[in-house]
């Protein structure tokens, strides 16, 4: 992974913080200010324009870049990068795992920059959009999320206009629909149609993943363990808008995204514990222990103000699906 980051970050001696978060990430990172002396390069006879066209070069010979600054270079870097790499091999890591910006200046630079260069983030991260649905057990993400595909999702001629994507007209006409994202899990089929939401795996081959950093995020419920991909999230918004449920931590870590890829998150909450029951009724289930854990678990469901969210407070009564479709309507415009 090429590290694209201003001078003025490696001047503060701040590039080590970046080197081994791309390791922690599964990234072997090529460090530009590592690859020959300062002196000689930026501060020396090559100057800063020859530096930025040997840094360009030496970026395409790396299958992915992470960006973690604003500087007018970092924007060249980026600018160039959109252009010859159709499959956007581009990480933007605004934070670390702790929460602590890598560029305190990135806003600042941005704004600046941003009538030089253009919205380029937002280049990035396309016209489709990520809707997350976050929720307790039972709370009905699933029913939800069917019921947004109706509304939203793939038309019975989609599959032949997607054949016929060379023809632009056809093309745009079939982009854009709503599609789930499945997620990965080792919870047992509830029923037929779980596989429609889920890749599901043993529990070995799910520490496999972990281990291989194969997801986003993974977190455990009840005993189960859920994680998502960011591949698979990007595949889908290459050319659809996509929805998927996600635990509060997965929510974090795709926030953390917002830079590179457009996301929602939604908070499912139930107003009072007999939207969880009369969903657990409707599901056959039985176990009173398993009920009242997942309605104890129920209050866990929270997201830090700073994670920008909506919240969608459940009644388990025919205005919900006003309220729901009315919110995701606003979303997906």
């Amino acid at each position: 992974m090429y590290l694209a980051h201003p001078t003025r970050i490696w001047k503060a001696g701040g590039s080590d913080r970046m080197i081994e978060f791309a390791r922690s990430k599964g990234f072997a990172p090529v460090h530009p200010f590592s690859c020959g002396d300062f002196c000689d390069f930026e501060g020396g006879i090559v100057g800063r324009e020859g530096t930025l066209q040997w840094t360009l070069h030496l970026q395409r010979g790396c299958h992915w870049s992470g960006y973690f600054g604003i500087s007018d270079g970092v924007m060249r870097e980026l600018q160039d990068r959109l252009r010859w790499d159709e499959e956007k091999r581009i990480r933007v890591f605004y934070e670390d795992d702790a929460g602590v910006p890598f560029d305190p200046e990135w806003e600042a630079q941005y704004d600046v920059l941003k009538k030089k260069y253009g919205d380029l983030l937002a280049k990035l991260r396309g016209p489709h959009r990520m809707i997350a649905l976050v929720g307790p057990s039972a709370v009905g993400k699933t029913y939800w999320i069917e019921r947004l595909i109706r509304a939203h999702g793939e038309r019975p001629w989609d599959p032949l206009f997607r054949k016929l994507r060379w023809i632009p007209f056809l093309k745009s006409l079939s982009d854009g629909r709503l599609m789930r994202v499945k997620n990965t899990t080792t919870r047992p089929p509830r029923d037929e149609r779980d596989g429609h939401y889920y890749n599901r795996v043993s529990e070995k081959q799910f520490l496999e993943g972990v281990e291989n950093r194969e997801f986003l995020e993974h977190d455990s419920y009840l005993g189960n363990y859920y994680g998502s991909s960011l591949s698979e999230i990007k595949g889908v918004l290459r050319e659809n808008d996509g929805i998927f449920a996600i635990t509060p931590k997965g929510a974090l870590e795709l926030y953390k995204c917002r830079h590179e890829i457009n996301v929602s998150i939604v908070l499912l909450r139930p107003a009072n514990e007999e939207v969880l029951l009369k969903n657990f009724k409707r599901r056959g289930e039985k176990d009173m222990a398993k009920l009242a854990e997942s309605i104890r678990r129920a209050k866990e469901f929270v997201l830090p103000v700073h994670v920008n969210h909506q919240v969608l407070e459940l009644t388990g009564t025919r205005d919900d699906e006003e309220r729901v479709l009315g919110l995701m309507g606003s979303l997906l415009k």
